[in-house]
């Protein structure tokens, strides 16, 4: 969602509208990420930013952790928020945690317990792309 006023962002968080933000179809798309993007007045109007990655021919690829690593490297038009948007652990959260009540599916999704679906990913710390070892989630996004 860009190209939006300070007005929007205030109806946007009064009527509980979630935002998807997805950097790889923005840039490709060439929509204006870096002038445009107000996600950082939107996280801090109170609005349900996720991160997403639009369709296969919008962004050329289904891979969350590209998604990641691209969220945080958008610059924002204010410069006191540079990088404020999509802190690494915010982009680490935003992958899992606001998707499954913004489908209505919290009871199905969206974490690790009995009776819920869930697909797990293990990292093997051991592998050289995981050295040094000074902080996993900036190791995860970065």
């Amino acid at each position: 969602m860009l190209y939006v006023d300070d007005d929007d962002i205030a109806l946007l968080a009064r009527r509980g509208v979630a935002v998807t933000h997805c950097p790889s179809a923005a840039l490709k798309h060439v929509k204006g990420l870096g002038v445009h993007g107000r996600f950082p007045e939107m996280l801090a109007a109170g609005v349900s930013v996720s991160l997403g990655r639009d369709s296969a021919n919008g962004s050329n690829h289904f891979d969350m952790l590209r998604l990641m690593y691209l969220a945080p490297r958008w610059r924002p038009r204010t410069r006191g928020w540079i990088r404020a948007c999509c802190r690494r652990r915010r982009c680490s959260r935003w992958r899992r945690s606001t998707a499954p009540a913004r489908f209505g599916l919290e009871s199905e999704i969206g974490s690790l317990e009995p009776g819920k679906r869930a697909d797990l990913v293990l990292f093997d710390l051991d592998r050289p792309e995981w050295r040094p070892l000074l902080d996993p989630v900036s190791n995860l996004v970065y």
